[in-house]
């Protein structure tokens, strides 16, 4: 991936870039309408000083790494402007540069419905009691799909793809870190570790169940001479991951783990079960009961069953997804054909309409989501949508069967098998780990499209081909 010349001299170019990033999101931080014009203006400063650096092949591996910070390091005291900066500067190298491609046919299979779902989320602006909220979504699903197609023209070089998944490895490395830091300092509270930085424990855990089995799919394909080290990159991401006491991680992490070895071969996924159970047993037995708080499923059960007025504030989080689902399937039988509209989402029995509250603006389940605000039309979109990554993400594994990469697309496959598992039972694409979902979508396009351009040229790879060598960030071949 490489950038025209610029006519100008960089030094300057880079400098005024700067300045602009640093005096737009003071701005953006102030209030009023200049806030508004501000914070769009914020891309232009920060795309302008990266599209001018020597380095443009760092992009990705960059993006990789602020996705996983975007909470807890916002940008002039916002969340959003971070994760919009990341999406201007891929969309602005994007339209800037010499080497894009054409849309591949495996691109156009995901963005399709991509796009079909920023307009029915459009469709339904007019019908949402929160239309600002539901526009501010539509804005944050179109940068998804500008970045999906930013990735998909871009992101056609399997060395940077590499070097991308260990940057995201590491960035993981580094929030489980964190969590250890914080678990030994301050405790494990029940229900596991929480409230780092701008974290809450689901936030880390979302990451580090895509980062898992990555690491994975590098140990058990052999794709690094120095196995010892991504054995303990996996038990330092499995021993913080259990420490955020976030089960629906856990759940992901475990189907993702079982898909990852089922691809390795049947004997390898038959004594993962049989492992997993033992494994499960155990630390059932061994970890905190207010760590794994098995004991509120079956309270929680029948504490919704025999009560149909029962409040999600006063139980545990198995009680409030059980509540919050009621809740959402009571407004999907009111509003079957439109739905609420988008951002109109309010569960209202749990949580009186506190539009301030996050649960009470999401149902914490992806199909219920999308459902309940979008109607039956836009979970039939859904459907497709995550139908069509799950097919790329398949078809990738079958173009790199017998090379070297083979890694890539089975740690990319398994890493969103892990992440669509999660979202069944949290929110979805939440700035920053919608970044990293869709830049391992963007991934799957284009191995599946057997492309392993060098750096601005690209070819067609014949299955089973060896690809170029490369050198990791940590030294791999």
């Amino acid at each position: 991936m490489t950038l025209p010349p610029l006519k100008v001299v960089p030094v300057f170019v880079v400098t005024f870039g700067v300045l602009l990033t640093l005096v737009f999101g003071y701005l953006a931080t102030q209030g009023g309408p200049l806030a508004y014009v501000a914070a769009p203006l914020l891309i232009a400063g920060g795309a302008l000083f990266l599209i001018t650096t020597n380095r443009p092949l760092l992009l990705f591996p960059i993006v990789a790494v602020l996705s996983t910070f975007i909470y807890a390091v916002p940008l002039a005291g916002a969340q959003v402007i971070a994760a919009d900066l990341v999406v201007g500067c891929i969309v602005l190298t994007w339209a800037t540069s010499s080497s894009r491609l054409a849309m591949t046919r495996e691109a156009w299979r995901v963005v399709v419905p991509l796009a079909a779902l920023v307009i029915m989320c459009l469709a339904t602006v007019p019908v949402s009691h929160d239309p600002r909220f539901g526009l501010v979504k539509v804005i944050q699903r179109v940068e998804f799909l500008l970045f999906l197609a930013g990735c998909a023209a871009l992101l056609r070089d399997r060395i940077v793809m590499r070097r991308t998944l260990d940057a995201y490895i590491y960035a993981c490395v580094a929030l489980a870190v964190v969590t250890l830091l914080f678990a030994a300092a301050r405790g494990v509270p029940r229900g596991g570790v929480t409230d780092i930085f701008f974290y809450n424990k689901n936030s880390i855990a979302s990451f580090m169940s895509m980062g898992l089995p990555v690491v994975a799919a590098r140990f058990l394909f052999k794709a690094s001479p120095h196995r010892l080290r991504w054995v303990m990159l996996a038990l330092l991401l499995i021993v913080a991951l259990l420490l955020t006491g976030s089960r629906g991680a856990w759940i992901g992490t475990i189907v993702a783990l079982g898909v990852l070895t089922g691809l390795k071969n049947k004997a390898s996924l038959t004594r993962y079960i049989a492992v997993g159970v033992i494994a499960l047993i155990a630390l059932n037995s061994l970890l905190p009961s207010d760590l794994t708080r098995i004991s509120d499923i079956s309270e929680s059960y029948s504490a919704t069953l025999s009560s149909p007025t029962a409040n999600a504030d006063v139980g545990g989080t198995v009680l409030s997804r059980l509540v919050l689902w009621r809740d959402a399937l009571k407004i999907i039988a009111a509003h079957p054909y439109l739905g609420v509209g988008v951002g109109g989402y309010i569960s209202f029995d749990s949580y009186g309409g506190n539009t301030i509250n996050f649960n009470s603006t999401d149902p914490h389940n992806s199909f219920l989501y999308m459902w309940a605000e979008l109607g039956t039309p836009g979970l039939i979109i859904f459907v497709w949508l995550l139908a069509s990554i799950l097919r790329s993400a398949n078809a990738a594994r079958r173009m790199t069967r017998g090379s070297p990469d083979y890694w890539l697309a089975a740690g990319c496959l398994s890493a969103i098998v892990s992440y669509l598992v999660f979202t069944l039972t949290e929110p979805i694409w939440v700035r920053g780990d919608g970044l990293a979902f869709f830049l391992l979508v963007g991934m799957t396009i284009n191995l599946a499209a057997g492309s392993i351009g060098q750096a601005g040229k690209t070819d067609v790879l014949v299955p089973g081909a060896a690809p170029p060598r490369y050198r990791g960030l940590q030294g791999d071949r």
